[in-house]
């Protein structure tokens, strides 16, 4: 017999949810064999069966787990004879196996509970903090831990206006910006960049391949290009002593198309040409669109890029993104006009927030006219944008910024 039970899918979610069983009880599994599907705060990941034999669920779809927990088992034969959950009575085994590890199933009563299982721990707080049960019904979960129970507790007792569930997904935003605030004291530095260059840049790419790119897939480039020059800024710091010095150059780029904020990642950037980048992302927004990423899609990044394109967004103050050193934000196109001639002048800001224990002030500022240099300068742009034979994906007018 072996247990199916459930890995660690990332470092920002503390639980899952058991999205599909694949394979029903008493079927014949065989070894390597994808037999659930478990869905993340941001992906849906396959659980694979690491040995071959009968089937037997001990968790609903549905449920909440955590990294650790036993979805099911595999019998061998011999033993499979009657040990099913079909077979089950729902009695205290069932129970015990629905309960999150370290915490066992308290007895209930069904009447008041309404089929909810309490978990010992959890009981224990209601009744050293005079918690009702008649609220627990709300938390919409089946099996109540003393998590559960806290987070019931810490709940303020009235609202004026109505009260929502903001969704796994931004909880998941939200724990990684209370972990990062937490860890990183971070520092923040802000450039000012003209964008004749580039938009002249951009330009004529479009007339010469027909590719239709914005600041970003440039921006994207150019820290390929200034990645072997400055290290430390997409290091991993290990402790007080040591950081990691990256060997490639990932970057993750912020998307949000109303449906909760992704962060996908470009690999490999150094190697690649505009179109190869281009096509890329386009590909991400429209996962955006869906939720449809995989976990690879959205982890590996040593440095990542807060997307602010609005009109007239001067500045954005991004936070580091736990197991990185700096993040950058991208501005909107803003005109001013050139006192020389009087003409209409692009120009866009870059920031960069840093955590101040890996890179000081100075290296910040100097990685920022490093980038200012390129993207101001036509020489360097156009062997950036025209380093490679360009692909040509479609884009939508969604996905083009205002610049």
């Amino acid at each position: 017999m072996s247990d199916i039970t459930v890995p660690r899918l990332n470092n920002n979610d503390a639980s899952y949810v058991l999205l599909e069983w694949l394979f029903e009880d008493g079927q014949d599994v065989p070894q390597g064999a994808v037999v659930a599907m478990v869905e993340t705060a941001k992906a849906v990941e396959e659980i694979v069966a690491e040995s071959s034999g009968i089937m037997r669920q001990e968790r609903k779809q549905g449920d909440e787990c955590a990294p650790g927990d036993v979805l099911g088992r595999l019998l061998d034969p011999a033993q499979a004879g009657g040990t099913g959950a079909s077979g089950t009575s729902g009695g205290a085994g069932e129970d015990a196996a629905a309960a999150p590890p370290g915490e066992s199933p308290a007895v209930q009563d069904p009447e008041t509970l309404r089929g909810l299982t309490i978990t010992e721990p959890a009981a224990a707080f209601m009744a050293r903090h005079g918690i009702p049960a008649g609220g627990l019904a709300t938390l919409g979960k089946s099996v109540i831990t003393r998590a559960d129970v806290e987070q019931l507790a810490a709940a303020p007792a009235e609202e004026d206006g109505k009260v929502v569930d903001i969704g796994r997904h931004q909880q998941a935003v939200a724990s990684t910006v209370e972990r990062s605030m937490r860890e990183i004291p971070q520092a923040f530095a802000l450039m000012k960049i003209r964008g004749s260059a580039l938009a002249d840049q951009r330009k004529a790419v479009r007339l010469e391949t027909g590719l239709i790119v914005s600041a970003l897939e440039v921006l994207v480039l150019v820290t390929g290009r200034l990645a072997a020059d400055f290290p430390m800024i997409h290091a991993r710091r290990i402790d007080d002593r040591h950081v990691a010095l990256a060997d490639d150059m990932h970057v993750g780029i912020t998307i949000d198309s109303g449906n909760g904020l992704y962060i996908p990642v470009v690999r490999s950037v150094a190697h690649k040409s505009l179109g190869e980048v281009a096509a890329e992302i386009e590909e991400f927004r429209k996962k955006s669109l869906t939720g449809d990423f995989r976990a690879r899609d959205l982890t590996g990044a040593h440095l990542s890029v807060s997307v602010a394109n609005y009109a007239d967004l001067s500045c954005s103050v991004p936070f580091v993104q736990p197991g990185q050193t700096c993040m950058l934000s991208l501005c909107g196109t803003q005109y001013e006009t050139d006192p020389a001639d009087g003409s209409r002048v692009p120009f866009f800001h870059v920031g960069l927030s840093y955590d101040h224990r890996v890179v000081n002030g100075r290296l910040a500022a100097r990685y920022l006219k490093s980038a200012k240099a390129l993207l101001e300068s036509p020489e360097s742009l156009a062997g950036i944008c025209r380093a490679a034979e360009q692909t040509v994906p479609h884009q939508t007018e969604e996905s083009r910024d205002d610049g």
